[in-house]
């Protein structure tokens, strides 16, 4: 018994127990603390961090003071310690740990204890500044078993979110993919025809303006084609949503497909271009009209024209939407030729003004 009791004693003496003693009671911990200034440490030939513990941190301040007399009483006289207590001459007021901070810091910080570090001729505290103290703030405790609740609290509100946002993201994700491996491919070649369609209607025009120059002609079949690509982003609008599935299964046609809107625009600025005597708002009212009509004229094999207030046509054979399609060019050049709109007339407008 005698032996056995001696073991333990020289064991709870030694200094790899106090070691694991002092890393076990203040590893972790949370305190606030005021960093007070930088001092040169005799003993050590070099300058160290002063950061003064807070007094309401009883509960850490016990802790220094246990594990200060636990190394006083053992291995003091070869190591200097890094903690002072209030009645310690020539230190500040109240127990200071003095550390090698990662940065200067000033006014009340929180801090955590990384470790303690056992040096060859000191044992001091590693810090790591944590954020400035704030008033409504929760005092944090020991956080080697356990955080804040206001803390906890806050990391399970964002955790929840981030993987509801996770399974929201996949969820989107699978059933994207699982309806595009059709669907996209269909939206896309549907929209590139009506690209192509709509820019070859409008070079038939462009072959009948010898007055146009070839930069012009390949800019106004552009934005034809473009126009007419561009008429099916209402579905999304339509669908307050950028989600395919939602875009191509709407209760109601969107608004742009409505063949009254392309006839009042057209009109509207034709009006506006003979007003102003404006070849280019006259030019833009047929690119208009063709890139609608050659569109409406597509969608109308599947659900007919929508001439909004009389409501809905029926379905068009594909041989009449084909005829269409070949007819609307030249209904156009004849509208040309109708309203005469020939950019040579406004250049000599121009020069009989000059």
């Amino acid at each position: 018994m005698t032996i056995a009791a001696t073991r333990n004693i020289d064991e709870r003496t030694g200094i790899e127990y106090i070691k694991k003693h002092t890393k076990s009671m203040l590893k972790g911990t949370l305190f606030t603390g005021v960093f007070q200034e930088k001092r040169l440490v005799d003993e050590l030939y070099d300058y160290r961090d002063v950061v003064t513990v807070c007094p309401e941190e009883d509960a850490f301040i016990q802790n220094l003071r246990a594990i200060k007399n636990k190394i006083d009483e053992n291995v003091l006289f070869q190591h200097w310690l890094g903690i002072t207590e209030p009645n310690t001459v020539g230190a500040p007021v109240g127990y200071n740990l003095w550390v090698v901070l990662p940065k200067e810091v000033f006014g009340k910080y929180w801090y955590k204890v990384k470790t303690v570090e056992f040096l060859d001729k000191e044992i001091r505290l590693k810090l790591d500044i944590v954020r400035p103290y704030q008033r409504e703030s929760t005092p944090l405790r020991n956080t080697s078993d356990y955080e804040s609740e206001n803390l906890s609290s806050i990391l399970e509100e964002k955790k929840l979110q981030i993987k509801q946002n996770l399974e929201y993201f996949l969820r989107e994700l699978l059933t994207l993919v699982a309806y595009s491996k059709l669907h996209v491919f269909q939206a896309l070649f549907d929209n590139a025809t009506h690209f192509l369609i709509g820019g070859l209607s409008w070079l038939i025009v462009c072959l009948y303006s010898k007055e146009v120059s070839t930069s012009g002609k390949i800019l106004e079949v552009v934005c034809c084609s473009l126009l007419s690509s561009f008429i099916d982003l209402d579905h999304f609008i339509e669908a307050r949503s950028l989600n395919l599935k939602d875009a191509t299964n709407l209760k109601r046609r969107p608004f742009l497909h409505c063949s009254t809107v392309p006839v009042l625009l057209c009109l509207l600025i034709l009006l506006v271009g003979n007003f102003l005597e404006s070849y280019t708002a006259k030019r833009c009212s047929l690119i208009v009209l063709t890139a609608f009509a050659s569109h409406h004229t597509r969608d109308a094999t599947r659900r007919g024209y929508w001439l909004y207030p009389f409501g809905n046509t029926a379905p068009i054979p594909y041989a009449m939407y084909i005829g269409l399609s070949c007819v609307l060019p030249h209904l156009v050049v004849i509208a040309n030729s109708y309203f005469k709109i020939s950019v040579r007339d406004y250049n000599a407008l121009e020069t009989t003004v000059i």
